[in-house]
């Protein structure tokens, strides 16, 4: 949703990803720390959770007014 918000501006994107991001916040956050899944009891860097971190604080920067740019995360995995 990010991406395709910094593509075309187009402004339902970002109600769409905030949308997401609130999802994301409540099944996923867990003592402390992002869980990838639901199903493990422990953290497992392989599930990228580190992409979702990141995708939240470029979600946040979008929509705060403050002058603070998060670039997007592009790489081949």
């Amino acid at each position: 949703m990010l991406d395709l918000h910094e593509h075309d501006g187009g402004k339902q994107w970002l109600p769409a990803a905030e949308a997401y991001a609130q999802q994301a916040i409540k099944k996923l956050y867990h003592k402390g720390l992002f869980r990838g899944t639901t199903g493990l009891y422990y953290y497992e860097s392989q599930l990228w959770v580190s992409n979702l971190v990141h995708a939240l604080l470029r979600l946040h920067s979008l929509v705060d007014d403050r002058n603070v740019t998060v670039k997007a995360l592009h790489f081949a995995r």
